[in-house]
């Protein structure tokens, strides 16, 4: 797995991500969500994308979901035969991530994600979200990220 992102990563700096967007399909956005999560036991800051493809899997996601106002707490309608919901979680920050895109990059599924300046520390376990809901596909999902300074991260 970290193999493939690893390569990924490397392309897309080889290559140059101006280049990869010119031959990249935008996966239009139906909504988007952000909010506060108990961070899984077994998360790892280095693959923070989850996607969800299943009302079950949509099911244990917002069960973990700390603010019971979260509009995704309430768990909207998703129609999981024709969207899937892709995540990208945060530790050490209550300040959830911003997903500017989803693009669909030589087959795979690529979010755009940017991270804000601001940090507040949360609690032990604790972390922040940003959720979208595109069509669904079995397109391996991966992340760009901006950090604050503007610098591209895998």
């Amino acid at each position: 797995m970290k193999h493939r992102v690893t390569r990924l990563v490397i392309l897309l700096f080889t290559i140059g991500t101006t280049t990869l967007l010119a031959g990249s399909t935008e996966l239009p956005i139906v909504i988007q969500y952000r909010g506060i999560i108990a961070l899984p036991v077994d998360f790892d800051p280095e693959e923070p994308v989850v996607v969800l493809r299943t009302e079950a899997e949509y099911s244990s996601f917002t069960a973990d979901l700390v603010d019971p106002a979260d509009p995704l707490a309430q768990q909207p309608a998703i129609d999981f035969a024709a969207h899937m919901l892709v995540a990208v979680l945060r530790s050490g920050s209550m300040e959830a991530p911003h997903i500017m895109k989803a693009l669909n990059m030589l087959g795979h599924a690529v979010v755009q994600t940017e991270y804000p300046k601001h940090v507040t520390v949360p609690p032990e376990g604790v972390g922040s979200y940003a959720a979208v809901v595109i069509s669904k596909s079995k397109l391996k999902v991966f992340i760009q990220s901006t950090h604050p300074d503007g610098i591209p991260t895998p």
